[in-house]
């Protein structure tokens, strides 16, 4: 599991034991000590991935709403068809050229996986705010976030709680089903649920927040260190400086991934049609004219300053990783995110 007790736990030392055995055991004991310490240091530079020769394998772990239609459906199948790697996981409609990543996996399913053939794990990253935002009006407003939410692999496996979200006439009761009438819904701190891995080896998994703040605490501190597994991620909002990062990182070419990152987006839905209806959580998208609003355009300029500390509010642990990511991208990539 993901949070069984440390391998490198110390031997237990048993009395009684000779001067020559107990102080080789201190030994072993600070030999292991050394390595536990070795093995979760953190690299403050990523180092470009090497080839061994033949087909690598590279496994994205794709989180929900956080860029991974163009990332996954495009940019990874196409350069990974020309740098000669292997992408995963795939869905294929008859040729192998019209394979693309569709699949939502967490970090268990991801290391699983990669435990069968190795090689780099991928993952994307988002602004709780606009990644929860941008999950309740897909599901709200597209013809297919109706459909994905009532898949499993989306983990909500409650047809009840989609159909509210979806079917409610008022767009701001809608936002409040959504916010509120669940409290346990994996909707939720989402970001730290798939990096801490919950779904072992299917997608048949339901999740519910059902251990409180504890739980998550839980799993925060779990993400974190996962990311240390991570070989390169990235950032919706600074999505052209991240790629051109886990271009470098992967060995891929650079100006080529650059390229399609400014250039390519699977699936956008209209922000200012999508928010059209919302009246008391109506924020200042209006400024977009007038260049007050630094989020013009994004999801967060939509919705008033309330709701947006509310999504915080409920998403607090996903905050917290959110920051962390950040800090974690400029120390082993060389440079900051800058929002874009």
């Amino acid at each position: 599991g993901s949070f069984g007790g440390s391998w490198c736990a110390a031997p237990r030392l048993l009395p009684n034991f000779r001067v020559v055995l107990y102080l080789g055991m201190v030994r072993l004991l600070v030999g292991l000590l050394g390595a536990c310490a070795s093995l979760h240091a953190r690299p403050a530079r990523a180092v470009r991935l090497r080839r061994d020769g033949g087909n690598r394998t590279v496994t994205f772990l794709r989180i929900q709403k956080t860029g991974g239609s163009t990332w996954g459906e495009v940019i990874m199948p196409k350069i990974c068809a020309e740098a000669g790697d292997i992408y995963r996981p795939r869905i294929c409609a008859g040729a192998v050229d019209s394979c693309d990543n569709g699949f939502h996996w967490d970090y268990e399913m991801a290391m699983n996986a990669n435990a069968t053939s190795p090689g780099p794990v991928v993952t994307w990253l988002r602004d709780p705010v606009e990644r929860t935002l941008s999950e309740f009006f897909f599901i709200r407003s597209s013809p297919e976030g109706g459909i994905a939410a009532r898949q499993d692999q989306w983990d909500y496996q409650n047809a009840t709680f989609v159909r509210l979200v979806r079917d409610e006439p008022d767009d701001d009761k809608a936002l409040d089903i959504y916010l509120h009438a669940w409290p346990q819904h994996p909707g939720f701190n989402r970001q730290v649920l798939y990096l801490a891995g919950f779904k072992g080896s299917g997608h048949a998994v339901r999740f519910r927040w059902r251990g409180g703040e504890q739980q998550q605490k839980e799993f925060l501190s779990a993400a974190k260190q996962h990311l240390a597994d991570i070989q390169a991620f990235g950032f919706t909002e600074c999505y052209v400086t991240s790629a051109a990062a886990m271009a470098r990182v992967l060995g891929w070419d650079e100006a080529s991934v650059k390229e399609m990152a400014t250039n390519t987006h699977r699936r956008s839905l209209p922000r200012p049609t999508a928010a059209a209806g919302l009246r008391r959580h109506r924020g200042n998208a209006q400024d977009c004219s007038t260049g007050i609003n630094r989020f013009c355009g994004v999801w967060r300029s939509f919705v008033d300053e309330r709701t947006v500390e509310e999504i915080e509010r409920l998403n607090w642990a996903d905050m917290e990783l959110h920051r962390f990511a950040r800090r974690q991208f400029q120390e082993r990539f060389g440079q900051a995110c800058e929002d874009s």
